[in-house]
């Protein structure tokens, strides 16, 4: 298997892909840094993805808002000048929300897949399982200038958005339409603060989406012998042979 950090804004090497192995794009949560997948985060789940190449890709976007408590005891090396997001919200006057950084993220993300070889999974944690679905459903728009063969066969997402960043955020591009591209959405369980914005996510606007829980909250289990793990890594290679 191989990892790749890949930086925004950083070249872009092009030398060394193995064209061979399905290729992963995995897009970082909010305030955690790419580099924290590759490190710690993802390892259990890379133990069961024995045959991909995984490419972490850090979001030009820094956080506007400043970290949780929780996020300095559980991560004491993440540094501020590390901490990203993909979208985030904003209060208006009436009290309601609106969502910064989405035209600017896809904008991001289409020049950069333009420019690589076709990923065959798009996958996001939180904040980056958001944009995972709303770039699902660009590409199915005519107007998005992505060639189709740099379309990836399906996407996954991992302890997705909560309810009010879906109904925000999603839901207006989607207006009445669901997103048919395969997925794959793995929720939390119940003690993760997004577990029914996930799985409203799936039901609503990915119906044929599969499904699978474990029971580490937002993150993911630390025990690589987790029967999520296979579990994920089958439903990864059925979505490759559809």
């Amino acid at each position: 298997r191989r990892n790749n950090l890949l930086v925004a804004r950083c070249p872009i090497r092009q030398l060394g892909y193995s064209f061979d192995m399905p290729r992963m794009l995995w897009l970082h949560g909010q305030f955690l840094p790419a580099r924290k997948y590759q490190e710690t985060l993802l390892v259990p789940l890379l133990s069961s993805l024995a045959d991909w190449e995984v490419t972490y890709l850090q979001s030009p976007r820094r956080c506007a808002d400043p970290p949780p408590d929780l996020l300095g005891q559980t991560f004491p090396d993440v540094q501020p000048h590390e901490m990203a997001e993909w979208i985030n919200s904003q209060a208006k006057a009436d009290g309601s929300k609106e969502y910064l950084g989405l035209s600017e993220s896809l904008a991001f993300l289409q020049k950069y897949l333009q420019e690589q070889p076709r990923f065959d999974v798009i996958a996001g944690h939180s904040n980056g399982a958001l944009l995972a679905s709303i770039l699902a459903l660009y590409m199915e728009r005519d107007d998005w200038q992505l060639p189709k063969d740099k379309h990836p066969v399906g996407i996954a997402c991992f302890n997705g958005p909560n309810s009010y960043e879906t109904e925000v955020t999603l839901a207006p591009l989607v207006k009445n339409k669901t997103i048919q591209m395969p997925s794959l959405h793995v929720f939390g369980g119940p003690t993760d603060h997004t577990y029914e914005g996930s799985q409203k996510l799936a039901r609503v606007h990915h119906p044929s989406a599969q499904t699978m829980e474990h029971s580490a909250g937002h993150l993911f289990p630390t025990d690589k012998d987790d029967a999520v793990y296979p579990a994920i890594a089958k439903a990864l290679q059925d979505m490759l042979s559809k």
